[in-house]
């Protein structure tokens, strides 16, 4: 019953932001100087009308686009000064950096999230702004074992890499 209720809250809700947005027509009658009438017609299905329309809009967002996702033995400058595939402690300063570069269209949030061994081991959030080139990066303290490092952004894995450090 109470999930009857909230999606119906749903509903109202995107009813609301439809209106306003995707079915408003204005009156042609409105003569100059006072206001346009607006109206919005939904058809009968309107649950299933505005479900549609939620999604539509969901889907018209455009995502972040992954120009470059590396990982590094340091990053100076911004820039990655290298491009690696596995670590060792002999040869590195002990730390692995995640660095990405992104067509961000919008204000977004991505963060960066290290497992080690299959489990999460170091995240870092960070905000980004709309921008066709957008750095950023992650670094973590390495130890021995199976890594993967994740860029997610709203709950969606936008790009991954795998490494080992022996």
């Amino acid at each position: 019953m109470l999930q009857r209720v909230i999606l119906q809250a749903v509903v109202v809700s995107i009813a609301l932001f439809a209106m306003e947005v995707f079915a408003v027509e204005v009156d042609a009658k409105a003569s100059a100087g006072k206001p346009a009438a607006i109206s919005a017609e939904l058809d009968s299905d309107s649950e299933e009308s505005l479900v549609n329309v939620a999604k539509a809009n969901a889907t018209a967002k455009a995502p972040l686009e992954i120009l470059e996702f590396v990982l590094s033995n340091k990053v100076e400058g911004r820039e990655p000064q290298d491009n690696v595939e596995s670590f060792s402690h002999e040869n590195g300063s002990g730390m692995a950096y995640a660095f990405a570069r992104l067509n961000v269209p919008t204000h977004a949030q991505v963060t960066f999230i290290w497992f080690k061994d299959g489990k999460e081991y170091n995240r870092f959030t960070t905000n980004v702004a709309a921008a066709k080139k957008w750095r950023t990066y992650s670094s973590t303290k390495l130890r021995s074992g199976n890594w993967k490092v994740q860029l997610v952004s709203n709950g969606q894995v936008l790009a991954e890499r795998a490494f080992m450090v022996h």
